[in-house]
């Protein structure tokens, strides 16, 4: 498979690169234990360094966040869903215990999630949201209060959306939590966490296991932030790209378990892009194996205790091949929206047009973004905030024309890959 040839190459260039470098400021001093240094594992599992036994990997509760988003966007697109239904998995999660998991695979009630009672609402971006002039936090509390009152889209009710403009909100709901708490969360939290500093100092440790943890600080940062990019733990020992946008029993126990074997939205709208590019993209098109290459690798180092300076460089490449990856997937559906113009009674299209928005959400919370904001502030005014009017669709082409060129430029994408999404 692709993904280990290229890892094994990264791998052996990264060790000679970083044994040329100079910098040598360890997170742990540079006497520290080589005793326990792993090769980079293909499946995201990495014992603890302090229990033995024991595994150091932890990340529970962006595993329950990612389920409530999922749940979330479900009810948001259900006939007869009352806001309040929605309110409870938002604010209380999975502290509701009478609420149970929509669609559920191993675990099919909050309780199972070993105690865990995270929530979405206090983990959600703060800043503004371009275009809707609300806080993601008001944003989504306002479309909750809607979702009682949508219409069907589709002549057998497969599509609901707003009356008043044909907005449909499972796809702003669902897709716009994956940008204002995963991917903010991720990009913006937890992996600048790694080399923050507390005045002269790192502020986090990686020597010492957290108090009655199997883990360090660092590595446990590191995992929430895997957590939330939601791949199973062995996503990249699938068979291929088309095998990823699935979850698979892998320990064979009869039940897909939401906490190591489940791929979540991120994960796979990462694997569905790549499928498009197979065999005719040039660039940029292997978001799968890069992302999660670059987790496995970065947590090796934690673990090994190598320079920040090598374990920012996976950072990188993780926050850019993620950015990438969501530019993608507006650049796919900004195609689906013009290609369904021509059909005055396709209603498809106003779901293609909910998807590239709510994407388009995500870009800027990421504290690491390589768009400018003047570009981005631009695509979000020319997006607006809901489908324009079918008289009106010809001159929003040219307008999705543009926006698909400065996401081309911003990214430097081949244009291969523009064609390909």
């Amino acid at each position: 498979m692709k993904y280990f040839k290229k890892l094994t190459i990264y791998i052996l260039f990264s060790t000679l690169v970083f044994q040329g470098c100079s910098d040598d400021s360890t997170l742990a001093g540079d006497d520290h234990d080589h005793d326990h240094e792993i090769s980079t594992p293909t499946t995201y599992q990495f014992a603890s360094r302090f229990v033995d036994n024991e595994s150091s990997v932890s990340y529970t509760g962006q595993v329950v966040r990612n389920v409530l988003i999922k749940d979330l966007k479900s009810l948001a697109g259900t006939a007869g869903t009352a806001s309040a239904s929605l309110e409870a998995l938002y604010n209380v999660g999975a502290a509701d215990s009478a609420l149970s998991i929509i669609n559920g695979q191993k675990q099919t009630a909050w309780g199972d999630f070993d105690g865990n009672t995270s929530k979405i609402s206090n983990k959600i971006a703060t800043d503004v949201l371009l275009g809707y002039d609300k806080t993601p936090d008001a944003q989504m509390k306002e479309w909750f209060g809607e979702v009682p009152n949508l219409v069907a889209a589709n002549s057998d009710g497969s599509r609901l959306v707003q009356a008043s403009d044909s907005l449909e909100l499972n796809q702003m709901v669902g897709k716009g939590l994956l940008g204002v708490v995963s991917y903010y969360q991720a990009t913006s939290v937890y992996l600048p966490r790694i080399d923050e500093m507390d005045g002269g100092a790192y502020k986090y440790d990686n020597t010492a296991a957290v108090e009655g943890k199997t883990y360090t600080q660092l590595e446990h940062y590191w995992d929430e932030a895997f957590g939330y990019f939601g791949a199973a733990q062995d996503y990249n020992t699938y068979a291929d790209d088309a095998a990823r946008k699935s979850s698979y029993d892998t320990n064979a126990d009869g039940s897909i378990d939401y906490k190591s074997e489940y791929n979540f939205a991120w994960a796979t709208y990462a694997a569905k892009r790549d499928i498009d590019c197979a065999g005719t993209c040039t660039i940029n098109n292997d978001f799968t194996g890069t992302i999660m290459g670059a987790f496995l690798e970065g947590r090796t180092r934690i673990h090994n205790e190598e320079t920040i300076a090598s374990i920012v460089e996976q950072r990188t490449i993780i926050v850019n091949a993620w950015e990438k990856m969501i530019a993608a997937n507006i650049i796919h559906y900004a195609h689906d929206v013009i290609s369904r113009m021509s059909d005055s009674g396709n209603k498809q299209i106003l779901h293609s047009w909910a998807e590239m928005r709510a994407f388009a959400m995500a870009l800027q919370y990421n504290q690491y973004k390589l768009i400018s904001t003047t570009d981005l502030s631009t695509i979000i005014t020319d997006m607006g905030t809901a489908p324009p009017a079918p008289s009106t669709w010809s001159d929003y082409s040219a307008k999705l024309t543009t926006i698909i060129s400065t996401l081309q430029s911003a990214y430097s994408l081949d244009a291969a890959n523009i064609t390909a999404w």
